[in-house]
This record gives structure tokens, sequence and C-alpha cells, in this order.
């Protein structure tokens, strides 16, 4: 168990060194069947080299005790997903039932680009929007998105990239 989590922790510095390093052009995948790979590589090249920048590690968690573990003190056991608040590393669940979609993927990653690439004046145009859509002066783009503008931006990332 030891030896297991000091090999995940290299691997995490690894390949967060080839990626900030321009070495690595996708991020690491850590966990995935065949499926999930293929959905999160097309989901990937969506996007442009900059949204790319913002994530170094997609891990997928197939187990409900480890996907628990996971999200200890974030958010409910019934989330899909988490991009990490310093963006870069997305975790996504894959348990037994759940599939991986190209949404999700999507989704978590709009987080870190929010994180990681939004600057403070873009983060605030966005808030303008969110607050206009909760006057009812233009639509949310899912019942998701009306949680928070955090949310707000990352399905309407998501739903702009998967077209």
């Amino acid at each position: 168990m030891r030896k297991a989590k000091m090999v995940k922790e290299i691997l995490q510095v690894l390949s967060l060194s080839l990626f900030l390093f321009g070495f690595a052009k996708h991020p690491l995948i850590i966990g995935a069947d065949s499926v999930s790979e293929q959905t999160i590589r097309q989901s990937i090249n969506k996007l442009s080299g900059w949204d790319r920048q913002c994530i170094w590690e997609i891990r997928i968690i197939t187990s409900e005790d480890e996907w628990a573990t996971e999200l200890s003190g974030y958010r409910p056991k019934s989330a899909l997903g988490m991009c990490e608040s310093d963006g870069g590393r997305i975790l996504l669940r894959a348990t037994p039932g759940v599939v991986v979609t190209e949404h999700n993927v999507l989704h978590e990653i709009g987080h870190a680009v929010w994180f990681l690439r939004l600057t403070d004046s873009e983060r605030e145009s966005v808030k303008k929007l969110f607050d206009q859509a909760k006057k009812g002066l233009v639509s949310f783009p899912s019942r998701y998105s009306e949680k928070n503008v955090e949310e707000f931006f990352a399905e309407s990332f998501a739903i702009a990239k998967g077209v």
C-alpha cells in the first residue's frame, strides 16, 4: 500500500514536470479502460492548446471507496467528477454503473480553465452573465449551471466545446 502511494506520487510529479516543460502534448491519463480513455482523448482533441495546458493529469476512479476517499471534504459522493481548485488534476468517476462521458470530461476541464486560465476580469464578466441568468434575462445552459458561477462556466464550457 505504501509503495503504491509512493509510485502514484512519483508519477504525478513526473507527469506535471513533463507537461510544464512542454514534453507532453496531452495530460497523463491514469486508470482508464479503453472506452473511457477514448472518450477522454476525443474530448481533449476538441480543446485549443491553451485550454489543454490547464490539465496535466486525468485520473479515473473505479472504486466507490476510493471515490469517497478522494472526495472527502469536497462535495457529495454522487459527483461525477472533480477538478482540484489549483486546477491541473482532474478526477472522473467510473464506478459500477457510471460511465465517463464527453460532457463530464469537458465540464471538469472547464473548471481547470476557470481556475488557471481566466483573468479576474474574465471571471467578473462571467459572473455578470450568471447574474443576468438569475434575473431571467438570459438562459441557463443547464439546470446544474444554476448552482453557482463556477458551475455556470463549467457547464457553458462543456456545452460549447462538445458541439
